[in-house]
């Protein structure tokens, strides 16, 4: 029955603002002892006891007083939840290409990490993005998965009743097309080898 939102101002503090969805009341507002400008991701424990925030370089550990109970380095996606009974944080960790995986941090009772994270579920295609939700009341996992498609096309514009031909079909990134002359096509393609440039044969496809 509480929304809580989480903005730095513009000299770095952090404050936690408690709404209520009925009426959009603001009854409580909590300062952070959190400096930060690049705030990207945000989870409340389901009891209530605790917020983890994300962001450019860090993963914070805060409890309903404001203060900062842990603190560790952070690269991985910005979208974290904690597992139905508070004891733990799941995030995906940044994997290769599209696939990440899905990993757990447990937390103690004094709201520091422990260990390192456990991987659940490896080489999860995320889109780059990692989205997810864990269900309160059975801790199940809701993923936004699948792959991204973008391909190549050509059209001829003289003959417009011409179906437009593909020219290439993939689940990797592609984008800048250019061509010169109209019998070669030179593109921008991101896949599991890098980012290069690539020249394709419009008479014979290679």
């Amino acid at each position: 029955d509480t929304v809580v939102v989480v903005t730095p101002d513009t000299a770095g503090a952090v404050v936690a603002r408690f709404i209520s969805p009925a009426d959009g009341r603001i009854f409580e507002e909590l300062p952070l002892a959190v400096e930060s400008r690049t705030l990207q991701g945000i989870a409340w424990s389901a009891d209530g006891s605790r917020l983890a925030l994300v962001d450019a370089l860090h993963l914070y550990l805060v409890d309903r007083t404001g203060a900062v109970t842990d603190t560790r380095g952070f690269t991985d996606r910005a979208h974290v939840r904690w597992s139905a009974d508070g004891s733990g944080l799941l995030y995906f960790r940044v994997g290769t290409v599209r696939e990440d995986d899905l990993v757990r941090w447990e937390v103690d009772e004094a709201g520091r990490f422990v260990d390192e994270p456990v991987t659940l579920r490896d080489a999860v295609q995320t889109i780059y993005s990692g989205q997810f939700d864990v269900a309160r009341r059975t801790g199940d996992v809701i993923l936004r998965t699948g792959d991204a498609r973008r391909d190549v096309w050509v059209v001829d514009l003289d003959d417009p009743r011409t179906a437009a031909r593909r020219l290439t079909a993939g689940t990797t990134w592609y984008g800048a097309p250019g061509t010169f002359d109209g019998t070669a096509v030179y593109f921008a393609r991101g896949d599991a080898i890098g980012d290069n440039l690539y020249r394709i044969n419009l008479a014979t496809g290679e």
